[in-house]
């Protein structure tokens, strides 16, 4: 996989940065129109500003009250208004536009409208050659293509933004481009460069003193650690996270390091302690409706309790964490339950643990993951 992604980053480099002007790898989005000299521009009337102007108010004020879907609606009434024109300010507009589109469908979870606007977005800067805008869509969209499991193409999103940063004046981005870059190695496996990027991000969010940015990047090199099974090296940086205000931290962000806190702790037979951390994380996640990391954290819990031979209390909380993910539709982590709930139940009652069992073969097939699909063969 690797030499392939080598390859492609070669290939889509050296069409994108051929000459000093980047030039766009993505085709322009129907209803843009390309850059053309002041004397030719097309522009707006002044009826047309003040409806876009309403339909961006309205659309912000959607979104700041999470009813995402009228959101989009109003940003693309807005994007189809500022396509008729060509003047820079109102394409340029017109690409913040897609970008708050994108980041609507990002917060439904709908997860290929995220990448299609926000390729929409890159195409829009692009023809403008706003590097600044390019190397931040080009961040933002590969970590769209992560979470529909396009890693080639997210790293490929990745370098090329992290290229661009190195041309331009904008730490901040850079630092969030270095922490997208960091995920994405530890999707792949590449650990040792998830660390570095990683470490590149947390250094400036230190320089800076941003908290919650300073505790994403502890957590993704906790991560890291976990991956490796170095749990004294990823306890450093949860704890970095726990240490930090709580007032200052996105409350998924805290709940992150308390979780994975109990992970550890559960590996090293610490049971009252893994089970303190990991309730603390999902008290956050239930305050905060997080359905799917709610799922996770129960199943976590049913672990620790399973462990330390409380059979019952692990019996309730998969099947809480079960609950949980089929309210997400989340067939992974439904998977994860039924494979749990299953080998603990399949000594005790082998006419309960079969059936969920089966499923849980089921639902691995259907998502292709080899590795729960064999653990259920195992279970059985």
């Amino acid at each position: 996989m690797q030499n392939r992604l080598r390859c492609s980053l070669f290939v889509l480099s050296v069409t994108v940065f051929a000459n000093a002007k980047a030039v766009s790898a993505f085709p322009a989005p129907s209803g843009s129109l390309s850059a053309t000299s002041a004397e030719s521009a097309l522009s707006l009337s002044d009826v047309q500003q003040e409806e876009v102007e309403n339909w961006l108010a309205s659309a912000d004020g959607y979104y700041d009250t999470k009813q995402f879907s009228l959101a989009i609606s109003a940003y693309l009434h807005a994007a189809s208004i500022l396509a008729q024109s060509s003047k820079k300010n109102d394409q340029r507009l017109l690409g913040t536009t897609y970008t708050n589109v994108a980041q609507s469908y990002k917060r439904l979870k709908e997860r290929t409208e995220t990448v299609v606007y926000y390729r929409k977005a890159l195409a829009i800067f692009t023809a403008l050659n706003d590097k600044k805008y390019m190397a931040r869509t080009l961040n933002t969209l590969a970590e769209a293509e992560r979470y529909i499991n396009e890693l080639e193409k997210a790293l490929q999103c990745s370098m090329l933004s992290l290229r661009i940063h190195s041309e331009i004046d904008d730490p901040e981005g850079e630092a969030k481009a270095f922490m997208g870059a960091a995920i994405i190695y530890r999707h792949i496996g590449r650990y040792d460069a998830s660390l570095e990027h990683a470490y590149k991000a947390y250094q400036y969010f230190k320089r800076v003193n941003a908290p919650n940015r300073i505790a994403k990047a502890a957590n993704e090199m906790g991560l890291v650690y976990t991956r490796l099974m170095q749990f004294d090296n990823a306890e450093r940086f949860y704890l970095t996270t726990i240490g930090l205000p709580k007032d200052k931290l996105e409350p998924r962000t805290l709940a992150t390091a308390l979780r994975e806190m109990g992970v550890s702790k559960w590996h090293s037979s610490d049971y009252s302690t893994a089970l303190n951390f990991a309730q603390r994380a999902y008290d956050i996640y239930k305050a905060e409706n997080e359905v799917e990391k709610l799922s996770l954290t129960t199943r976590i819990i049913a672990d620790i309790y399973r462990d330390s031979g409380q059979p019952k209390l692990a019996k309730t909380r998969y099947e809480e964490s079960l609950n949980y993910a089929e309210a997400s539709g989340n067939k992974l982590n439904q998977t994860k339950s039924l494979v749990h709930l299953g080998e603990l139940l399949i000594n005790q009652s082998a006419a309960s643990a079969v059936p969920l069992l089966l499923r849980a073969q089921q639902l691995a097939a259907e998502i292709n993951d080899t590795a729960y699909l064999l653990y259920s063969y195992r279970a059985l």
